[in-house]
């Protein structure tokens, strides 16, 4: 479980560094537009949504791993550990 951890950590590292790039940046300061988008893409995950949260991934966090890699990621780390109850960024 630990690697697949730790694999988890590298993928949402990629996703927040992606946020920050896209054509909202132009209208809006980046922080919240990160921040909005970050949380908006947990939450997917946070409710076991995998194949809608691989769906709203940038295409370079796709390319990095498959859908089935994802899925099967999040199955085997974020799943033991049961609901959300909350979270602070």
């Amino acid at each position: 479980m630990g690697k697949a951890l730790n694999v988890l950590m590298w993928l949402y590292s990629i996703l927040i560094f992606m946020c920050f790039s896209g054509p909202a940046m132009a209208q809006e300061k980046p922080q919240p537009v990160a921040q909005q988008s970050s949380d908006a893409w947990l939450a997917l995950n946070d409710s076991g949504k995998y194949d809608d949260a691989y769906q709203e991934a940038a295409q370079y966090f796709k390319y990095a791993v498959t859908k089935d890699q994802w899925q099967s990621s999040m199955h085997a780390s974020r799943d033991p550990l049961g609901k959300v109850l909350s979270r602070k960024v």
